[in-house]
Parts: C-alpha cells; sequence; structure tokens
C-alpha cells in the first residue's frame, strides 16, 4: 500500500501527533521509529508489522525497544487511517511485548541521595528551591514544570493546577515547605525580573524569559556532585511515585498525583522495584 513514510508526509504525520496531544519528544520518537522502518521494508500488509517485529527479536532488542517500534507503528497506521489511505487498523495491543509485573527496573534516588539533595537544597536560590521541591515532592514531569503559570497555584488551597499530557488537568497538592519556597521566589526573586509582571510563566530563566527544559537540566547538573549522581527531571518522578509505594500510599491516589490514565499504567511503567531493594532482598536469604 504504502513504502513508508514519505518526506512530504512528515510534518502532516507530526501535525496529527501534535493534535493527538502528543508531546514533542513522542512525536520525534514516533517519526524516528517510522522512518527507521521505512528503510528497511514496505507497509502493505499486517505481515510487514510482524515481520519487522521478528527480525528485531532476532537481533535480540529489548521489550521497550520492540514496544515502542509497535506504539510508532500504530500512530502511523492511524495517521493513514485519517488521510484515508488504509480502512482498518493492522497492529494490535496483543502484538506488544508483554513484561511480568516488577521485572521493569527503574531509576530511582536512593534514600542517601534524597538526604543528601535535602542538604543541598537550603544552599540554593529560591527559584532553584521551588524547582526542585516540585520535582522531588509533586512529581510533575519537566514540561508540566516549565510550563506552570502565575494562576495555577492555589495559595490558599495549598495546590497547584497542573496541565498533563493530552490536556488532562490534576489537582497536585503542596507541602507545606514546598509552598514557602515557592511563595519566597514568586515574591522575592521572581519580581527581580522587568519581564516579571508581564510574563505568566512561573519560573523565569536569568534573561527574564520562561525556562526551557535544558534550563531546567543545566539546574540539576549544577548539584551532580553534590548529591554524587547524574541528576535528570525523570529521575525525580521516578522517585516520588516509588517512595509513596514504599509508604503504602494507595495505588489510586499515587495515580491520581502522576496523572496517569489508568492504575494500570502506574503499575507498568513507575511502581517498580529499584535494584537497591531487590539487593537487599536477596542478602536476606
Amino acid at each position: 500500500m504504502t513504502s513508508g513514510i514519505a518526506n512530504g508526509e512528515k510534518e502532516s504525520f507530526r501535525r496529527f501527533l501534535y493534535e493527538q496531544g502528543r508531546q514533542p519528544n513522542t512525536i520525534e520518537s514516533y517519526v524516528a521509529e517510522v522512518e527507521k522502518f521505512s528503510g528497511r521494508g514496505t507497509f502493505s500488509s499486517r505481515e510487514d508489522i510482524l515481520s519487522h517485529k521478528q527480525w528485531l527479536l532476532d537481533q535480540g532488542r529489548k521489550a521497550a525497544t520492540i514496544n515502542k517500534f509497535l506504539n510508532a507503528m500504530t500512530a502511523y497506521n492511524d495517521f493513514l487511517m485519517a488521510q484515508g489511505k488504509l480502512d482498518r487498523r493492522w497492529i494490535y495491543w496483543s502484538d506488544r511485548i508483554k513484561v511480568a509485573q516488577g521485572s521493569h527496573q527503574v531509576d530511582v534516588l536512593t534514600e542517601k541521595e534524597v538526604l543528601r539533595l535535602q542538604q543541598v537544597i537550603p544552599c540554593l536560590s529560591y527559584r532553584n528551591q521551588a524547582l526542585i521541591h516540585l520535582l522531588l515532592y509533586a512529581g510533575l514531569r519537566a514540561s508540566e514544570l516549565v510550563e506552570l503559570r502565575l494562576w495555577q497555584i492555589d495559595w490558599i488551597g495549598r495546590s497547584i493546577e497542573v496541565h498533563g499530557k493530552g490536556d488532562k488537568v490534576r489537582e497536585v497538592p503542596l507541602r507545606e515547605d514546598t509552598l514557602r519556597c515557592l511563595r519566597q521566589y514568586v515574591e522575592e526573586d521572581r519580581m527581580k525580573h522587568r519581564q516579571a509582571v508581564e510574563s505568566p510563566y512561573i519560573f523565569l530563566s536569568q534573561r527574564g524569559e520562561r525556562l526551557t527544559r535544558g534550563g531546567l537540566s543545566d539546574v540539576l547538573r549544577a548539584i551532580n556532585t553534590n548529591v554524587g549522581r547524574h541528576l535528570y527531571p525523570h529521575l525525580f518522578r521516578h522517585t516520588f511515585a516509588t517512595r509513596l509505594t514504599q509508604k503504602h500510599v494507595d495505588i489510586t491516589v499515587i495515580s491520581r498525583l502522576l496523572g496517569h490514565h489508568s492504575i494500570e499504567q502506574t503499575n507498568r511503567y513507575y511502581i517498580q522495584t529499584s535494584k537497591e531493594e531487590k539487593q537487599q532482598a536477596v542478602e536476606q536469604l
């Protein structure tokens, strides 16, 4: 039916994904996956997909890699259907590689690393204190954090209104110390910028522009040495969810705090066993 994604289709496919509410990273990942597939074969039948899946298996690729390919091709399949080039979906959910519950290992901060981080936080600027608090104690994604606007803070209700993937909105309560850091930044350091009055965004760069995801990564990179490991935004989200699980918080509550569309998603991607926990379990034998 088609030999893969043509150059002229790329932007249309990107726009299709954007209109579906996909995040920028997901959009680029899906486009790249479809391009790689196009370089190997055609997309003219369901057998083409299954054949490529088997090739990936023969190459020893991980389940996550194969499932990413299938997810991308499912999105492309939907795009072709919307374009009137296909009349049905050729990829089913059952085609994905099933991973046993808990077998996936997430990267989280250990309690010692969290303690070192907590010792570093008071030495940072009010802005950076607030950023780390919202990552560690609210579980926000990097994209959600840099897009936060002033009106999303409920100072009286001690919460923020977070706009997540697919335009889903959730309310996230804040700890007292997190709210205090946020208030100190908004009322003091932030007001030093000339653009503070005009900008709707909470977090501003040194130039007074909206803080970017790259700028957030720079903030974390600056304290890598103090904590003793490489820090990146999603590490904090994994840690947030895992620590809540360890404190026996109901999985439904955790799922809502993270903004997941289902409890199954929370179980599958975030509430998993860390390497440290597995090691401790074995050593008890």
